[in-house]
């Protein structure tokens, strides 16, 4: 009976070690998306091949050493200041670059462009650096690092869970301007960490984003001359506006940020003093209905699209 008892108990064990290691699924798991790793990628999801377009204006091919890579190959540089790329269907392409540092004396950009609907996502800062980007998060000495970037672009949408990521905590002048402007199929925001950001940083950032649906949060409590003006400017999908933690003003540091915003019926701002214009047309032409809320020691609020909408409810917090 003994002898019994331990032949079924070692049956059992063994057949309970062959469950536990035939289904492991950990082993089976496909790895997560890490997108801070992942370089600067449009993923042609379409049936037809796609045409990407590189076009630098101001840079030297030196002063940007841009490479493009399809599927992962071998990365082949960029040896013309306009250049067509072609992308099969249900390919993908990578960038790099290693940007020599500027000043601001002089506009300098590229833009890339691409003929039909592909996904965006990876890290940016692939285009400032090849090697480091994945633990790079300043773009210090590199003004206007992403002018115009994506201009225009229609094609690019978000995907569903590769994330397009801008981490730089440290901006420079411009670096972000016009970056994604008129750029309708996006829908979602990058998330924006930056806390030390400079003069027009994110200036027109996401002008006419029409399909624009939620905005990144504004972290920064210190601010520039016309640090966001525009970056909102016709988003008319947007309902409810970022929460904007600064408490002093700079110039012009929110002109027309929301300006066309029909939608929009949500603003809260922690200022408690202001500079020159510093709101100058920032809520023109939003929903006539919507809630204000402002800091209780702010005096300076003004009504109408300077100020605080004439017909909003104003709350303090």
């Amino acid at each position: 009976m003994l002898k019994k008892l331990i032949s079924a108990s070692l049956i059992f064990m063994a057949i309970l070690f062959c469950f536990v290691a035939c289904d492991d699924s950990s082993s089976s798991k496909k790895p997560s998306f890490d997108a801070k790793s992942t370089p600067l990628t449009l993923e042609n999801y379409g049936d037809t091949d796609m045409t990407v377009t590189v076009s630098i204006t101001g840079f030297s091919l030196e002063e940007v050493k841009l490479k493009y890579s399809i599927d992962n190959e071998d990365a082949i540089e960029i040896t013309e200041t306009d250049s067509l790329i072609i992308v099969g269907a249900g390919k993908k392409i990578s960038f790099y670059g290693d940007r020599t540092k500027n000043s601001s004396a002089s506009t300098k950009y590229f833009t890339i462009d691409c003929s039909t609907d592909c996904y965006i996502y990876g890290n940016v800062m692939s285009l400032i650096t090849s090697t480091d980007f994945a633990t790079n998060k300043s773009l210090e000495g590199h003004d206007y690092a992403f002018l115009n970037l994506f201009l225009d672009n229609y094609n690019i949408k978000n995907h569903e869970s590769k994330k397009l990521v801008l981490p730089a905590t440290k901006l420079s002048a411009l670096c972000y301007s016009q970056m994604f402007y008129g750029c309708v199929g996006l829908t979602k925001a990058p998330e924006l960490p930056a806390t030390n950001l400079s003069f027009f940083c994110y200036k027109g950032m996401f002008s006419n984003c029409t399909g624009l649906v939620s905005a990144p949060s504004l972290p920064a409590n210190e601010l520039f001359a016309g640090c966001y003006q525009n970056m909102f400017t016709g988003c008319s999908a947007l309902t409810e506006a970022p929460e904007l933690p600064a408490r002093r003003l700079a110039i012009h540091c929110y002109a027309s940020m929301f300006q066309g915003c029909t939608n929009l019926a949500s603003v809260t701002c922690h200022a408690t003093t202001t500079d020159t214009e510093a709101t100058k047309s920032w809520l023109q032409y939003v929903s006539p209905d919507g809630t204000f809320t402002k800091a209780q020691d702010a005096s300076f609020w003004e009504t109408g699209e300077n100020g605080i909408p004439t017909a909003w409810t104003i709350k303090t917090m």
